[in-house]
């Protein structure tokens, strides 16, 4: 999956700079999307504009899926 690097980051000992489009997995796409460090060029993932955004609607996911990790089962 296409990306564009948003946010200088490191994996495995490689640096990738702001501006750089990549070419990765999809999970490791999703995790740097969901972070904010990168930016889908496929068009596939909605663009977060923070973490925090993307915090709040997971907490709201898993709510109305009744797994909000304090409820017992």
């Amino acid at each position: 999956m296409k990306v564009k690097v948003l946010e200088r980051f490191v994996d495995k000992g490689v640096v990738t700079y702001p501006g750089e489009v990549i070419t990765i997995s999809t999970a490791k796409a999703i995790k740097l999307i969901r972070r904010g460090i990168a930016k889908s060029l496929d068009g596939q993932f909605p663009p977060y504009g923070t973490t925090a955004e993307y915090a709040e609607m997971m907490l709201e996911q898993r709510a109305k899926d009744g797994d909000c990790g304090g409820c017992p089962r």
